[in-house]
């Protein structure tokens, strides 16, 4: 089957990552990538150099509705895709809204995350409602999300397809050079990198380090906080890299602080890397890391108690090093990329047998 895949960018991002990682190892499904704005990024050249065909729209932003809409409709005609799969905002709104006029043709959405802003704004929750209920199938990323869909919108269809990483991206020797490394997009402030940089400046008198991997809109101003907190020299903000699976392995603890999720991808490659994992305890992530057998939890915002989390796991030897080990004995039982392509190829074969 041929799948069109419609997503804003291909920046450094969970729901990015996962699109490239099935589109380079499915061998039953091809799938063409079409983006709204353009990228520059390791992602995009990966994919381009593994001949996986990427249509770029080249709009000014994403928000521009007649220009993608004209796009989209251009390249679903040119392609004739057996499945078009929607990922992120706003092709959420867009593909819900061509669905109507491609009747023959099986439209689904990937949902990553718990929570958006949109849920909030009473103008649009008919609308936030009605795009979910479009689409022949909603996929979730973790059965946090699926219970949060299900809740908002009793009834929804919708198919939990849990992530995965490339293991042999990410295992590897360890050689251990610094405290504690976070990997996130910087677009906004859902990773609570804010939250880590708080907790940190608590406990600078330990003379801990700390490696910050992502870009986006908000690490300027993350880095002002940064140097207010005074951790200039502790903590590196580094950008975005194609070489996170070192970094990983560098690291001794790995740090999510986020605000809410779906199911983090970089939680999953700090698994494989052996690194041991502090995260807030929201969304899917205690699905991905069970509390105390693979990771230690928290709650969200809360910097006082990530700060004390950050000193046990630190001066616990035994326990960090059994928490890594739990964490990446169960990554390769659940999170492999064999896994999750075979999970994502057999709700593919679904759509097509039941819209038949």
């Amino acid at each position: 089957m041929k799948i069109l895949q419609v997503i804003n960018n291909l920046d450094v991002g969970g729901a990015e990552t996962l699109l490239s990682a099935y589109a380079l190892n499915s061998r039953e499904n091809t799938s063409v990538i079409l983006t709204l704005v353009s990228s520059d990024s390791w992602i995009k050249s990966e994919l381009e150099n593994a001949g996986v065909k990427v249509i770029d729209l080249a709009l000014h932003d994403k928000y521009r509705f007649f220009g993608a809409i004209r796009g989209i409709v251009n390249v679903t005609l040119s392609e004739k895709p057996d499945i078009v799969h929607a990922h992120l905002f706003p092709p959420q709104y867009y593909l819900a809204f061509l669905r109507l006029f491609f009747r023959k043709i099986s439209f689904v959405f990937s949902e990553h995350s718990t929570n958006n802003r949109r849920r909030g704004i009473l103008l649009l929750k008919p609308l936030e409602a009605l795009s979910y209920r479009i689409y022949d199938r909603v996929i979730v990323i973790s059965e946090a999300a699926r219970k949060e869909l299900c809740r908002l919108y009793p009834g929804q269809n919708c198919t939990i397809v849990y992530g995965g990483a490339d293991e042999k991206r990410f295992s590897g020797p360890r050689n251990e050079e610094f405290d504690f490394i976070l990997v996130a997009s910087l677009r906004g402030k859902e990773k609570g990198v804010d939250v880590f940089l708080e907790a940190l400046s608590m406990i600078k008198d330990r003379g801990y380090t700390a490696v910050v991997l992502g870009d986006g809109v908000m690490k300027n101003e993350l880095i002002e906080l940064r140097d207010r907190l005074g951790l200039k020299k502790t903590v590196d903000f580094k950008g975005n890299v194609g070489n996170v699976g070192e970094y990983l392995r560098k690291a001794r603890v790995f740090v999510l602080p986020s605000r809410w999720e779906g199911l983090p991808v970089s939680i999953m490659e700090a698994m494989f890397a052996g690194t041991a994992v502090v995260a807030s305890r929201t969304g899917g992530v205690p699905e991905v890391v069970p509390e105390n057998d693979c990771a230690l939890l928290f709650e969200p915002e809360d910097s006082e108690e990530l700060a004390k989390a950050l000193v046990r796991v630190l001066d616990d030897n035994e326990l960090r090093l059994r928490l890594a080990e739990n964490a990446r004995k169960r990554a390769g039982l659940l999170f492999t990329l064999s896994a999750f392509t075979s999970r994502l190829d057999s709700f593919y074969r679904e759509i097509k047998r039941t819209r038949k």
